[in-house]
C-alpha cells in the first residue's frame, strides 16, 4: 500500500506543513519535518496528531 512507504509519509508531512503554514519548507525547517514525522510514526499514522504536533512546533 502506497501510504506505507516512507516517501509517501514524508510528503504527507510536507504537504500539510506547506498548507498549515504557506509557504513552502526551508533547510531550517529540517528538524522539524524530521521531528513531525518522527510524532506521526509513532501515533500509527493519526491524522490528528500530525496536525497537533505541527501547531506545536
Amino acid at each position: 500500500m502506497l501510504a506505507a512507504t516512507p516517501q509517501c509519509q514524508n510528503c504527507i508531512v510536507k504537504q500539510l506543513f506547506r498548507y498549515a503554514l504557506g509557504r513552502p519548507e526551508t533547510p531550517a525547517d529540517r528538524s522539524t519535518l524530521e521531528k513531525t514525522l518522527e510524532t506521526f510514526r509513532g501515533s500509527q499514522f493519526r491524522f490528528k496528531e500530525l496536525m497537533i504536533s505541527l501547531v506545536k512546533s
